[in-house]
């Protein structure tokens, strides 16, 4: 893999969905995953047919989404300008297809996993893709190498907080933003021990839980809650 492609990575396991193309490599979480949501779309609709169109364009996201974050850093404008929209109707449709799949009570987890994802597209962009500069800054660069270096150990057990499903079922909403206040410290304390004296990435992860916390307004939490849609489609999006 490139220099440049190892950074998009960095980026993403830091702050994106990208995390799972590191945390994947342990593939249990990930067949677990798998079993529970067919299993669920197959209760609540009794045939195989919302499983395998959820799947299907669940794999076609993530083609999508690796070919999109080509364009970070050299082409972030054409990124926030075209691919944005693109990677925003595309999770909408994938988000819609956990419809049917849903269980009365888990109904919001359709807008809560399209919410947080096009709230992490607008941290990305806005203000000029400011969030994206600061990250490629060249005064970044020993920071961002450890953190890539590193991220197996530390991002990976951190994101291994979210994988399995409860031994009942799916958690509650409350659960779930309960459960995300933890990796978000998990996060901080892995910025401060790979990279003590840049403070620079340590704001950046404070403003990325603030864009994408909106989906748990109303919860006494304050937390990362893009990390919902990577629990709930990683073995869809990664494992195969």
């Amino acid at each position: 893999m490139s220099t440049k492609n190892n950074h998009v990575c960095g980026l993403g396991l830091v702050f994106t969905l990208l995390l799972v193309v590191v945390a994947a490599q342990t593939q249990e979480p990930y067949n677990e995953l798998s079993n529970h949501w067919y299993t669920k779309c197959h209760t609540q609709t009794k045939t195989d047919a919302a499983f395998d169109k959820l799947y299907g364009d669940a794999v076609e996201f993530k083609r999508y989404l690796k070919y999109a974050f080509t364009f970070i850093p050299e082409q972030t404008k054409n990124f926030c300008n075209s691919e944005r929209g693109n990677l925003e109707k595309r999770i909408k449709e994938l988000s819609t297809d956990m419809r049917p799949c849903l269980a009365p009570n888990e109904k919001y987890m359709e807008n809560f996993v399209y919410t947080s994802f096009t709230e992490f597209l607008h941290f990305l962009c806005h203000n000029n893709a400011e969030s994206i500069n600061i990250f490629f800054h060249p005064n970044a660069q020993e920071c961002r190498n450890k953190l890539v270096t590193g991220t197996n150990s530390n991002f990976g057990n951190c994101f291994s907080k979210l994988l399995r499903p409860t031994a009942t079922g799916q958690p509650n909403k409350k659960e779930l933003c309960g459960d995300l206040t933890i990796v978000k410290q998990c996060f901080a304390e892995t910025l401060t021990q790979q990279c003590p004296s840049y403070g620079a990435y340590k704001k950046l992860n404070e403003d990325f839980f603030k864009y994408v916390s909106k989906p748990c307004a109303g919860c006494a939490f304050y937390l990362n809650s893009i990390l919902l849609v990577i629990s709930l489609l990683a073995s869809y999006l990664f494992s195969h």
